[in-house]
């Protein structure tokens, strides 16, 4: 009898502490689950930024800048102007699919209003390699945006400027879409690039084009 109440409380106390160490190890293994689980997502972040990184540095990046030489004409002071903007890729890779859009603002008192033309889309679906561009020339039906007299006399239309803005829409070599808007406005237009010219006794200098300042408006420039 004593030797069976023994075994009996042997048997009991191995009984709880066998109970017990399931408990422990149960709650070990759960803490190593969730901590599995949390290095794993830790990693997922961590590569994601990390692609996101590589990405970012790795992508396209356009950039719009206005062209300030334009030819000039002595015989035809208001003959009509196209201006030209330069797109150009300053990232790593080609950008796809790159076109413009947007619209064109001929005189206004700020870049928010003043009369709007269509801006023709250029080129749709052109793709650019890293240090390539192109071209976009801002007119309308009908005719040029301004004349040379406009270049000439940028000033000449009181408070009002001539503002040009548009935005050029395209794809990154990972897939993802971007764009760029520009808005520039015309400060002042110089006759430049004298040269001589000569009708029989008589030598007359002339000018062989305009040189434009542009200035960059406070809004309408963001890219993504």
């Amino acid at each position: 009898m004593i030797l069976t109440g023994v075994f009996a409380v042997v048997t009991g106390i191995a009984t709880a502490v066998i109970a017990r160490y399931a408990v422990v190890q149960s709650r070990l293994l759960g803490q190593t689950v969730k901590a599995n689980e949390r290095n794993a997502a830790a990693a997922e972040t961590s590569n994601a930024q990390l692609k996101e990184a590589t990405e970012r540095a790795q992508r396209a990046y356009l950039s719009v800048k206005p062209q300030t030489e334009y030819p000039y004409s002595s015989a035809a002071s208001n003959s009509e102007v196209t201006l030209r903007f330069t797109v150009t890729n300053n990232g790593r890779t080609t950008a796809h699919k790159v076109r413009s859009t947007g619209i064109a603002v001929k005189q206004s008192l700020s870049e928010h209003a003043g009369i709007e033309h269509p801006l023709p889309q250029v080129n749709p679906g052109v793709s650019l390699h890293p240090g390539a561009s192109y071209e976009i020339s801002v007119s309308r039906s009908g005719g040029g945006l301004i004349t040379q007299d406009d270049l000439l006399s940028a000033s000449m239309h009181g408070p009002t400027r001539a503002y040009v803005k548009g935005r050029v829409e395209y794809e990154d070599a990972f897939g993802a879409k971007h764009e760029t808007g520009f808005c520039h406005y015309l400060v002042k237009g110089e006759a430049s690039g004298l040269t001589t010219t000569t009708t029989g006794t008589y030598g007359k200098t002339i000018a062989t084009r305009i040189d434009v300042q542009f200035e960059t408006c406070d809004l309408h420039n963001k890219a993504t």
